[in-house]
């Protein structure tokens, strides 16, 4: 998809700056699923508005890499702890069945609808 600017003479300045720069360059990252036996996810929880708490765990315990969001250019979840600490067992929930993690909730309607329904593509995979 190309971008079409007019009049012509506005796509120099536009091209100019930087975050413009960025979004042209800007690619989809490569399409994956990933499927976790026993995963853990723990609740999203909002520190700031550059930083949050949550993401997606083995069934070790140990923080997985698919479960940080990134934010212009850093990581979200960067203060998750590596590794959960073992838990009793009556106090984590266990819930049956499969499920498809969408990423962070933000209670923003853009947000939802971009960075986690987008996200439904998955459902369609055969391999789902």
């Amino acid at each position: 998809m190309e971008l079409i600017l007019h009049p012509d003479e506005a796509g120099a300045s536009y091209h100019s700056h930087p975050w413009h720069r960025k979004i042209a360059d800007f690619s989809l990252p490569k399409r994956e699923i990933h499927t976790l036996r026993n995963a853990r996810v723990t609740k999203s929880e909002f520190i700031g508005a550059e930083s949050g708490m949550g993401g997606i765990y083995d069934h070790n315990g140990e923080r997985m890499a698919i479960g940080q969001h990134l934010r212009r250019d850093r990581d979200f979840t960067l203060d998750n702890p590596d590794t959960l600490c073992p838990v009793q067992s009556s106090a984590v929930t266990t819930l049956p069945g499969r499920y498809l993690y969408l990423g962070w909730y933000f209670n923003h309607y853009g947000h939802f609808l971009l960075e986690s329904l987008a996200r439904c593509w998955a459902l369609t995979e055969p391999a789902a």
